[in-house]
């Protein structure tokens, strides 16, 4: 499984940087390239650089997408996971209660 997730990794990593290239930074399909690149970089173990893959993608979705738009908000939730997974228990609850006001406020 290790060798399928490196491969996957590297066929991500060229998409978000093809993306880039042609659509720009903040086109709503390299910021979702951005984001499947965090969860393959998750599922390899790598959270920090997962991390900071979904902490790319996040501000361009909540920019272009908007605050309440279901790919930001799974961007969040996402976020905050990978931040418990760090350690980072202040900011992960931080992020969790934005998203749980966010979702009430569109319930």
């Amino acid at each position: 499984q290790a060798a399928e997730l490196d491969a996957a990794a590297k066929q991500y990593r060229e998409a978000v940087e093809g993306c880039r290239a042609t659509l720009g930074a903040r086109h709503p399909l390299t910021l979702k390239s951005l984001q499947h690149y965090g969860i393959i970089l998750r599922r390899q173990g790598k959270l920090e650089e997962a991390a900071r893959a979904n902490l790319e993608a996040l501000p361009g979705r909540r920019e272009i997408l908007g605050y309440f738009h279901p790919a930001t908000m799974k961007s969040m939730h996402i976020h905050a996971y990978l931040l418990r997974n760090q350690g980072n228990f202040d900011e992960a609850a931080s992020l969790e209660a934005e998203l749980e006001a966010a979702r009430r406020s569109i319930m």
